[in-house]
């Protein structure tokens, strides 16, 4: 079934607590939240941005499941908002360069609803950058050789980030990838390669 008319980007597909589901899809200047409830599609267009939505995510604050948490990199900015009934709340993460449409953004909450946010910069292709407010930036992943695509993040208990990412790069000039997991538990981040054999990895998923 078409849930909008129209060529869109699929942005993101989330359950609420009450097991309806939510589909996000974005073209220029319009973001759209679908909701699937009782067999039948309602679309209400939620856009806070002139720009296109290429790359976002989105999840529910666990404390109330009426509050909508997304993130998105757009034209020279990185965002985090908050919608409570419509109303939108956005914070700058960062500023951006590169093309727009390659710059990727991961969202995890904490069980507080503490947003953690994960993006990376099409002009710096080898770093994956972090956020766990807008004061607090940093690069999570050491300069890679090649290019960081398909982030993916989660926190534990004691709020500590834990990042999986495809690893691009050329190797006797054919392209590869490896399947890496970079994590912070208070000690400074580190690496890991849990699968470098071959071409592995693609679109890593850590929910």
């Amino acid at each position: 079934k078409n849930i909008v008319t129209g060529s869109y980007n699929l942005l993101d597909m989330e359950y609420d607590q009450s097991d309806e589901l939510h589909v996000w899809t974005g073209k220029v200047s319009h973001l759209y939240e679908n909701l699937l409830s009782s067999g039948a599609w309602t679309s209400t267009d939620t856009s806070v941005s002139s720009y296109d939505y290429y790359n976002a995510d989105f999840m529910f604050n666990p404390l109330h499941d009426d509050i909508v948490v997304g993130s998105w990199c757009y034209d020279t900015t990185c965002e985090v908002f908050e919608q409570d009934s419509g109303v939108s709340e956005r914070s700058i993460v960062d500023y951006v360069t590169g093309v727009q449409s390659e710059n990727e953004t991961a969202l995890a909450l904490t069980s507080r609803g503490v947003p953690h946010l994960l993006y990376t910069d099409a002009a710096e292709p080898g770093y994956l950058k972090y956020a766990a407010s807008t004061e607090v930036r940093e690069e999570a992943a050491a300069s890679v050789s090649g290019e960081v695509m398909y982030p993916s993040i989660v926190t534990d208990s004691s709020r500590n980030p834990y990042i999986a990412y495809y690893n691009y790069y050329t190797s006797g000039g054919r392209p590869t990838g490896d399947l890496m997991l970079a994590s912070d538990t208070g000690a400074g981040w580190s690496t890991l390669g849990i699968d470098t054999s071959g071409d592995t990895g693609l679109h890593p998923d850590l929910a």
